[in-house]
């Protein structure tokens, strides 16, 4: 038919020729093989050749109306922090949209605004400048340190240890954080004691000391005699015992031996002391046998020597030449003053 100025002949595929009118990249005429694509690096490739940068490589140069582009350039995307090239641009997480990206949000994160950065192909949250943040938790205080949703659930309690002396010593009892407060339990441990109060010769509130301050308010004490005068002092606990302790009493005896008129031993009775060898009677001679008594009454000592029979004389040597020392001064028969 007539001549045109249009190319209607058929496509070459190689080229990807699909022309329409002359002057379009893909025109069936020798200047089609001038078209060619910039790169990123500024290279000129010619149609078909292969083009494309990150989420864009694996592309080829092909013709669009009236210039040459890359294939795969509609792959690109809004830059993210992903450690990929989304913008198709050569560079990986390039200033990427972080604005929709979350940070931790939960206890003392809760609120928080902190600065994001890309590291890596991740979004880092900076949380340094959150009011007690702690990136593992360590601190017993009832917030949520570490914002995952957990209260003090990894305390370091660092120098706050449990009791391992006295009956704690083998109690295995470990320090406990609740509602913020670092503590031990020992109420599972046999006679423990927050405060001493048992006379056991124990430790019982594990500090150290054993029976420091037992409680001794049941324990009678006698204000009886000479102890009329004792107070709570006299009340105290020895090697596991409660006991009175009249030893600062002035005139005390635990077991009465002065013959005083007072009631030296507490126990409501003065005197009536019978123990010979206590007493101011007479002991040698005739009268070294068991067989003089002694009392004690109000003070004053009385002997009797009745049991001994005549060999007792009383004051007076009387009998000189029986070798016997018949009144009890020490001395027998012609030693004794008495004897002519």
């Amino acid at each position: 038919g007539a001549k045109s100025k249009f190319c209607l002949c058929k496509a070459n595929t190689d080229l990807l020729y699909t022309a329409t009118q002359v002057g379009d990249c893909n025109d069936n005429s020798s200047a089609a093989s001038t078209f060619t694509y910039t790169d990123l690096k500024g290279a000129k490739i010619q149609l078909g050749g292969d083009c494309g940068a990150g989420a864009c490589k694996g592309g080829t140069v092909v013709c669009s109306g009236s210039s040459a582009t890359c294939s795969t350039g509609s792959k690109t995307a809004t830059e993210v922090c992903n450690g990929l090239d989304d913008d198709c641009n050569g560079t990986t997480d390039d200033s990427p949209d972080l604005s929709a990206e979350p940070c931790l949000a939960k206890g003392v994160c809760k609120g928080s605004s902190p600065p994001k950065s890309c590291v890596n192909g991740k979004v880092v949250c900076d949380l340094s400048g959150v009011k007690d943040y702690e990136v593992t938790e360590s601190k017993c205080d009832n917030l949520d340190n570490d914002c995952d949703g957990a209260t003090d659930e990894s305390i370091d309690f660092g120098t706050f240890t449990c009791a391992t002396k006295g009956i704690c010593k083998t109690s295995g009892v470990s320090p406990t954080c609740k509602v913020g407060v670092a503590s031990c339990d020992y109420s599972k441990v046999a006679g423990y004691e927050v405060t001493e109060k048992t006379c056991d010769n124990k430790d019982n509130d594990c500090d150290g000391d054993t029976d420091e301050t037992p409680d001794l308010s049941k324990l009678i004490c006698s204000n009886k005699g000479v102890c009329s005068v004792a107070d709570d002092t006299v009340k105290v606990c020895q090697a596991g015992v409660a006991k009175c302790d009249f030893s600062k009493i002035s005139n005390y005896e635990a077991i009465e031996a002065a013959c005083d008129d007072k009631d030296n031993d507490c126990d409501g009775k003065t005197d009536g002391i019978q123990d010979v060898s206590k007493s101011n009677c007479k002991v040698v001679g005739v009268c070294s046998t068991a067989k003089v008594t002694a009392l004690c009454t109000a003070a004053v000592w009385s002997c009797d020597y009745s049991a001994i029979g005549t060999d007792y004389e009383g004051g007076t040597e009387l009998a000189c030449g029986d070798s016997k020392d018949n009144d009890c001064d020490g001395k027998t028969d012609k030693t004794d003053s008495d004897c002519p």
